[in-house]
């Protein structure tokens, strides 16, 4: 009977600092990475790794594959998203959590590939959740990454870091989260039609805009100067509500049925 009893408190022990070790997600089924949808949870929220003297400060960066950090994403490229979770003190591990979204609808990009044994995936209404397995050693996470398709628009991660003590439970340790938002290069695309193929009328425009081409034009994006989406029309119509718009200049891309992209300046007067 007391050796029944020793193991029945061996396994809930170890189950209890597996659970501890493990990703939040994995074990809830719940997004705590702070993006929109996951209504304002992070690991904190829950009362795990919300304290401690480690004061954690997650910063994520997009590098190109020459290691450059960038500011814009190439569609369909790869890169290297880096994870950093500076701390005061001497941390015993780190774990961590992060998601890529669309700025346009908040979907999930789903990219993340090539995965180390101490970090697992987990999906998350439709959207692909990265974490930590175990308890990772370095406060440097590397993920490769895949951008999307032309004509996405900007897009943001968003990710959360743990600094932990590594004594098998919440206490004592910290968490931070963070974001980074990527634009879409508006000027990358190898395929990109001349802009005598897309016209705008009118331009100037206060209310609406028409766009005629030959082709068939599957999508409009349209950005401002700071490169943020501000319109986005997937219906295939040529005509353009554009009343909420501000005064000012504006880049619209429009990506057409056989994926080929073009782009134009507009000028909203309103």
């Amino acid at each position: 009977m007391k050796n029944t009893v020793y193991l029945l408190l061996f396994f809930f022990g170890a189950l209890t600092l597996t659970s501890n070790r493990t990703g939040r997600t994995t074990m809830t089924g719940q997004g705590v990475s702070g993006a929109p949808g996951e209504n304002g949870q992070t690991c904190g929220s829950f009362g795990c790794h919300s304290d401690g003297v480690f004061d954690p400060n997650v910063v994520i960066s997009l590098l190109n594959d020459v290691g450059e950090e960038v500011t814009s994403y190439l569609p369909n490229q790869s890169y290297t998203v880096n994870l950093k979770i500076n701390h005061t003190g001497a941390p015993a591990g780190y774990g961590f959590q992060i998601v890529s979204l669309l700025d346009s609808d908040e979907t999930g990009i789903n990219t993340f590939s090539n995965l180390t044994n101490l970090m697992q995936e987990v999906m998350v209404s439709d959207r692909q959740y990265v974490e930590q397995r175990n308890i990772i050693p370095n406060d440097l996470i590397k993920l490769a990454w895949t951008a999307p398709e032309a004509g996405s628009g900007p897009i943001s991660f968003y990710g959360i870091g743990n600094a932990v003590n590594g004594n098998g439970n919440s206490s004592g340790d910290g968490a931070k989260s963070g974001t980074l938002k990527i634009t879409e290069d508006l000027m990358s695309s190898n395929t990109t039609l001349q802009n005598k193929e897309l016209s705008i009328f009118p331009n100037p425009a206060a209310a609406f805009i028409n766009i005629y081409s030959a082709e068939k034009v599957k999508a409009v994006s349209i950005f401002n100067l700071q490169g943020r989406l501000v319109l986005h029309n997937t219906n295939s119509n040529t005509k353009i509500n554009i009343q909420e718009l501000n005064s000012g200049i504006y880049f619209l891309q429009a990506l057409f049925e056989n994926n080929q992209i073009t782009h134009k300046r507009i000028i909203v007067s309103n």
